[in-house]
């Protein structure tokens, strides 16, 4: 294990050093000096930051994309600092700014001493966040020291739309019950249970401190309909997230990288396996295959050196190549369409003829080779320095 500052031995026992409870943090050991740089006053100030913090260096950041590529049109001349700036800015640190509080339609929001009257709520209408909270203003009075709340929430909360000692409360105004595949990745967050809105029907709540997320599905959101600049690729904000829930939730340490590929194979019924093992299959998957769908998303789970291979794209070419550039690891997808047999034009219930609502015969021959090619870059990556303790 490394000697993370110098002062101290870093054991894999993580007991207690000069004083500082290491096991309490319960962070990987990379993303340390992050937090002391963003709580100084725990320890001391350490020269490393995330890039989202007021007079971050570029050279003190946990890493920045590199853009091998083409920028195609989006900058003059091909101008590769600007190229790496406008990536950093859309899908890394760079996307979140320190001085955020709130943007328009409540996309983003972050609170102080806010006071919310649910006593007529009527949260059976299911109205999304925007309608729900724009009438919000300031108040006449201080609710919580002239009590006027039924309950005060003391701890950081984050409010999360649909689709760290903190409470994490579902912004769900549907009268359905709320059930959640992924509440395991909670943990990851939260110590504490998450919460129902309509846990609070009918009262009056104040929150000390009160985050609104990015919404799903939202324009230029975080992946999902963000328009990303081509060339580019490597964001340290998703890697520095497969690394905080892989330490979190999953509980196990980047995988070794083996000078020979594990050829042992994993074929399994995702639909009846509980997420954690899910997880787990693809935070020790080199290979990941799979046809387009949102089961792709396990490549987030994937070590650095892995390949994601989406057997067809389904005619969406960008949706999963664009999430695994801002992964990191290498993307795959069928190249010969003369060796693929489409059922037929695709039938939707409500949206018509589509090439993602049919069925595909692919070339076996065609397929094993393309799975070869994907185990020559897991046996020979770029690098692998990053992985090997």
């Amino acid at each position: 294990m490394i000697n993370i500052f110098g002062f101290c031995v870093f054991y894999v026992a993580l007991t207690i050093c000069n004083g500082f409870d290491w096991k309490g943090l319960n962070l990987p050991d990379e993303h340390i000096p992050y937090y002391f740089t963003n709580n100084p006053d725990e320890l001391l100030k350490i020269k490393k930051c995330w890039g989202y913090e007021d007079n971050c260096p570029v050279k003190q950041r946990m890493g920045m994309p590199t853009c091998p590529g083409e920028s195609r049109g989006w900058v003059k001349t091909n101008n590769k600092a600007e190229q790496l700036d406008i990536f950093w800015k859309q899908g890394d640190f760079g996307y979140a700014d320190s001085s955020l509080e709130c943007v328009r339609h409540t996309r983003y929001c972050k609170a102080t001493n806010l006071y919310m009257d649910f006593t007529n709520a009527r949260f059976n209408q299911g109205n999304d966040r925007y309608a729900e909270l724009e009438h919000y203003t300031s108040l006449p009075f201080r609710p919580i020291e002239d009590n006027k709340c039924d309950i005060v929430i003391e701890k950081p909360t984050f409010l999360i739309k649909l689709d760290a000692d903190v409470n994490i409360i579902m912004w769900d105004t549907s009268p359905l019950i709320y059930r959640d595949l992924f509440e395991i990745t909670w943990k990851a967050f939260s110590d504490y249970p998450v919460k129902r809105l309509q846990d609070y029907d009918g009262q009056k709540v104040c929150f000390k401190q009160a985050v609104f997320p990015l919404l799903a599905r939202m324009r230029y959101g975080m992946f999902y309909n963000m328009p990303m600049i081509p060339g580019c690729e490597k964001c340290s904000l998703f890697r520095a997230f497969n690394q905080h829930i892989t330490h979190r939730v999953i509980k196990l340490e980047l995988p070794f990288y083996l000078d020979q590929l594990n050829t042992e194979k994993s074929s399994m019924k995702m639909r009846n396996t509980p997420f954690i093992d899910q997880m787990k299959v693809s935070h020790n998957s080199d290979i990941f295959i799979g046809i387009h769908g949102a089961g792709l998303t396990h490549m987030l789970f994937q070590p650095d050196w892995a390949v994601v291979m989406e057997i067809y794209n389904c005619e969406d070419e960008g949706c999963y190549r664009d999430l695994a550039k801002l992964r990191g690891i290498k993307y795959m997808t069928w190249e010969n369409k003369k060796k693929l047999h489409q059922q037929d034009e695709g039938h939707h219930p409500t949206l018509g003829a589509h090439a993602k609502f049919t069925n595909y015969g692919f070339d076996v021959e065609e397929f094993l080779r393309l799975v070869s090619k994907a185990a020559d870059h897991c046996e020979t990556p770029p690098s692998i320095s990053s992985s090997k303790k």
